[in-house]
């Protein structure tokens, strides 16, 4: 299985479905770079934490899927959706489920640069 660039499987355990949602939007002509974390996305996750804006990893990931969830093209995310799982989502729990990952994704990236330091991070996931 492949996995976006520096993505550890902390946060997410299985990146098929974004995997299937970048080819997707490859697809639809687009480019699938539009998606992925920037480093504003990593400031923003220094930032809330070092600050106590955030306090947990819930609260980390809630924030970020917000972000997310405007670069996510939701068409894509219904095929890969549809693909991965055999039926099609309702528009939000697509978006959703992707800007998730793409959430989890950038919390992943943050941790391997050594910007965060995870503690307990199962208790928070779902």
């Amino acid at each position: 299985m492949s996995v976006p660039f520096m993505a550890t499987g902390t946060i997410v355990k299985d990146y098929q479905l974004l995997m299937q949602y970048f080819e997707e939007v490859k697809s639809m002509g687009m480019d699938p770079r539009h998606s992925y974390p920037t480093s504003s996305d990593i400031d923003f996750i220094v930032r809330s934490v070092r600050s106590g804006a955030i306090r947990n990893l819930y609260e980390l990931l809630e924030s970020l899927t917000r972000m997310f969830s405007s670069r996510v093209c939701t068409e894509a995310a219904i095929r890969a959706f549809k693909k991965k799982y055999g039926s099609e989502p309702d528009p939000d729990t697509a978006v959703r489920e992707i800007a998730w990952m793409l959430a989890g994704w950038t919390v992943e990236i943050a941790e391997s640069l050594g910007l965060i330091s995870l503690r307990n991070a199962d208790y928070y996931l779902r």
